[in-house]
């Protein structure tokens, strides 16, 4: 029963007041100056809207950055309609696979009081970009937690302005963030070099944890703390809870789920809520692959033509590799991009498909465009 309360929860995150601390030094409140336009985002190519993608998320900020509307979330459509206020200068769309991002997009936008302002076909850009893990979560009054704001090759970042404009949220410049005390919901927002991504929370007691999990296995570098581990509980991330690690000469774990590596070696990490736990066992490497990076990034050309991928991988210790020779390539539609069993493409007839390049269970995607 405490798990279907949860679920039921987890499904009103909503908004509410202003509270944050942030990098910015006055946070912005959200701006609604009054009169309310109607923007209309249509994806009538199948190149614009791709089949990987089940949500989009929407926000508006107007001329001085302020959030106007949003952050709100809508099932994938042919078109969606938005109200936004007449102040919204800038709208931003990130593109999701349930919570995995896809790519996103930002364009400027002109409204006029009770008329519709049409975005057509978005020319949004392929790849996470930046993006905040986890990206929904539960944390309990008065604890803290650790958000990782990445980059587009997943290098932990700090964000020039880290918001929610919700009640019951402490939000620091290092990606920490703090359950003041209400049991409520909302949505926290980063930028970063002219990026903008967001997150939804939900703070709750932790009496309604019935289980948690971990990864069996985690990885961790010497000298570093770039391995933060964040449990579930079902498909939803938890933090707040309290960690301890079988051997700190190994593998040492602060209060939010930060691990860091001390020597070569395995030790256990378990973090427990209440009466429940979970574990993993944390190795401690050199060095190994945080993300991949396929290139060239949404390449087009005509029929025939040979298209050469290569991947580079952005590892733990800081070092960039190529590691093209060492990825499995596929495509998802042989018919416009066929691949020769190792990294050269070869287009067919007219379409858009994906290219994805595997390594050590990560993956690199990459939209392909045939002319016919």
């Amino acid at each position: 029963m405490r798990y279907v309360i949860l679920l039921l929860m987890l499904l009103t995150f909503g908004c509410g007041g202003s509270s944050s601390e942030s990098v910015s030094t006055v946070p912005l409140p959200p701006s609604n100056d009054g009169g309310m336009g109607t923007i209309v985002v249509q994806h009538t190519l199948e190149r614009s809207l791709t089949a990987e993608v089940t949500l989009l998320r929407f926000a508006g900020f107007d001329a001085a950055g302020r959030l106007t509307f949003g952050p709100e979330d809508h099932a994938r459509a042919p078109e969606i309609r938005l109200r936004a206020p007449l102040t919204t200068r800038t709208l931003t769309i990130e593109y999701f696979s349930d919570s995995k991002k896809l790519g996103s997009y930002r364009g400027e936008v002109e409204l006029r009081p009770e008329q519709e302002t049409l975005v057509a076909d978005p020319g949004w850009t392929q790849g996470q970009g930046l993006h905040i893990v986890p990206q929904q979560f539960l944390i309990f009054p008065h604890t803290y937690g650790h958000l990782q704001i990445l980059d587009r090759h997943d290098v932990e970042v700090t964000p020039q302005i880290f918001e929610s404009y919700d009640q019951g949220i402490i939000l620091y410049a290092n990606g920490d963030v703090q359950a003041s005390g209400p049991l409520v919901g909302g949505s926290i927002l980063a930028f970063y070099q002219g990026e903008q991504t967001s997150a939804q929370y939900q703070v709750v007691e932790p009496s309604s944890i019935v289980a948690l999990s971990l990864p069996p296995t985690t990885r961790a570098t010497i000298g570093t703390s770039n391995t933060t581990l964040v449990p579930t509980l079902g498909p939803y991330n938890v933090l707040g809870g309290s960690w301890t690690t079988s051997d700190p000469s190994v593998a040492t774990v602060d209060y939010r789920g930060v691990v860091t590596g001390v020597n070569y070696g395995t030790a256990t990490v378990t973090v427990t809520v209440g009466v429940v736990q979970a574990s993993t066992q944390v190795q401690v490497v050199e060095t190994f692959p945080l993300s991949l990076q396929i290139e060239p990034e949404n390449p087009s050309g005509n029929f025939d033509q040979d298209i050469t991928f290569s991947v580079m991988g952005y590892y733990s210790d800081g070092t960039v590799k190529d590691v093209t020779n060492f990825c499995d390539f596929t495509s998802s539609d042989p018919s416009i991009c066929e691949m020769n069993g190792f990294n050269i493409g070869n287009l067919g007839e007219y379409g858009s498909c994906s290219v994805t390049a595997s390594y050590q269970g990560l993956t690199s995607s990459t939209t392909v465009n045939s002319n016919g």
